[in-house]
């Protein structure tokens, strides 16, 4: 959905995409789980909604670093610093970029 509206979702698709956070969190599934938080995320910025976006990601982050998914850390750390730019919070944003570059690094390490 989030495609096919042009990157410009409907209140529909933030709506399902909370549900599915709702039914992921209850599968035990940490790895999953922490996809699905980054892609309601992704929807929220997206939708406009960037203090919700930024929270979300922060909560898929979380879930990143204790499953250990260096892939995932980045895109939440990069999502989380546009959603904190378009807050108009420049040094959180900048903050979440360096520590996307320390991420980076670790995963070039184990390529």
């Amino acid at each position: 959905m989030l495609m096919e509206s042009r990157f410009r979702p409907s209140q529909e698709c933030v709506d399902l995409a909370r549900r599915a956070v709702a039914a992921s969190d209850e599968a035990n599934n940490p790895a999953q789980a922490g996809h699905v938080n980054f892609v309601l995320g992704l929807i929220e910025l997206c939708h406009g909604d960037f203090g919700d976006a930024a929270e979300q990601c922060g909560r898929a982050l979380a879930m990143a670093e204790r499953t250990g998914d260096l892939v995932l850390q980045s895109r939440c750390l990069t999502y989380r610093a546009v959603a904190f730019r378009r807050l108009g919070e420049i040094q959180r944003s900048v903050r979440q970029l360096e520590k996307r570059l320390r991420t980076d690094e670790k995963t070039d390490e184990t390529v």
